[in-house]
């Protein structure tokens, strides 16, 4: 038994001596990378990073530099700063427009080969360049590192299920799987400051559209279970006219309703593999926390609401499966289902983004309202 502790004493003191030790006083923590196609085939790489100093406790400083490579705007920035440049720690990798429209995946390659990057970083798409976003953090005195305030951002609304989070592992798991397309944040700058304005759509990995903020959930319900969403609905007001007790209140053709949902699952499968016809099957249960209109709540009500709850969110799908289907686009990832078929075994992304416009999907929607009102 002394034996082997002694053994196992050598081999952890062996190994230690291969790790290398760097103190964090001399380390320059990239906290956040934007990345923008520049001129004559140049990449320009904006860093934002931390340096620890025995005088204070961080400072924060925003660099950018051109190169051909990644690597070699990394060395660039590196040669400019007294401390080594530490990328293990980025938390969130954008890309300006441009430089997503272009194609993004041989620089995620670079990225996903390198040791040194966390593969959990966020992705997301600035719709100007990534230096005027990153580049916030100097001009706005923002109360947080900008890198942190982008993280914040994605991890609080990706937490509320409004899309799903995407990390540098899971695009590259994506790009690879035939059958689905990845969706990205997409910043905009709003009274300067970096706000979430919509959803990237890429096809392969190149960014072919945008689409709102609120069809996140949408393609949340189809992806996934989805449960404590909000969702706002502005549904026909006419059917609920005879019903609103202050008549004088109504001012709109609209009723404007919000609600939580509780509980939300789908269930997708191919019905024809030759017609490529599917149906979708969707329960969705609600707590209503807002209506404009003052309304009895009865059972009558309660049913009329969710049968217009029905109506509209049926044709929320059918409309933004036609965008994306106009975008060759699978963001839903219904081509899983038929790659998963005999037929469609060989297919690949190429293929099946010239098959996915051709598809029919039947879309079935059952509401059902549980109860109403503000809940902690």
């Amino acid at each position: 038994m002394k034996r082997i502790t002694i053994i196992f004493f050598l081999l952890t003191l062996s190994l230690s001596g291969c790790v290398e030790y760097q103190e964090i006083e001399k380390l320059d923590l990239i906290n956040a990378r934007g990345v923008d196609d520049a001129e004559d085939g140049l990449l320009e790489t904006t860093l934002v990073s931390f340096q620890f100093t025995g005088q204070s406790n961080d400072i924060s400083n925003t660099t950018s530099e051109h190169g051909r490579t990644l690597k070699g705007t990394l060395d660039k920035a590196e040669e400019k700063s007294v401390f080594k440049m530490a990328p293990g720690k980025t938390k969130v990798t954008i890309y300006g427009k441009k430089m997503a429209e272009k194609g993004i995946l041989p620089l995620l390659d670079t990225q996903s080969r390198d040791a040194r990057i966390n593969d959990n970083m966020y992705l997301a798409v600035s719709s100007t360049t990534a230096k005027e976003i990153l580049n916030l953090n100097e001009e706005q005195k923002l109360p947080i590192n900008i890198g942190q305030y982008l993280y914040e951002l994605i991890y609080g609304h990706s937490h509320d299920h409004n899309f799903p989070r995407e990390t540098l592992q899971n695009f590259i798991r994506t790009y690879y799987v035939s059958g689905q397309d990845n969706i990205l944040p997409l910043f905009e700058i709003n009274k300067g400051r970096p706000k979430l304005g919509g959803i990237a759509v890429f096809r392969g990995d190149k960014m072919v559209g945008e689409l709102d903020l609120t069809d996140g959930t949408f393609i949340n319900l189809i992806n996934r279970n989805v449960k404590e969403e909000r969702l706002e609905i502005s549904l026909p007001l006419e059917p609920f006219k005879a019903y609103v007790e202050d008549k004088t209140s109504l001012q709109h053709n609209k009723l404007e309703t919000a609600y939580v949902i509780t509980d939300g699952k789908s269930k997708t499968k191919l019905v024809d593999v030759n017609n490529l016809s599917y149906q979708t099957k969707m329960n969705i249960k609600l707590r209503l926390t807002e209506i404009s209109a003052e309304i009895e709540l009865d059972r009558n009500i309660i049913e009329l609401l969710e049968e217009e709850v029905e109506k509209k969110v049926k044709n929320h799908f059918k409309v933004l499966l036609s965008k994306l289907q106009d975008l060759k686009a699978d963001s839903f990832g219904f081509g899983r289902y038929y790659t998963g078929t005999k037929k469609g075994k060989h297919i690949t992304s190429e293929e099946w983004h010239q098959m996915f416009p051709k598809i029919n999907v039947d879309f079935k929607v059952d509401v059902e309202i549980i109860n109403h009102g503000m809940e902690e």
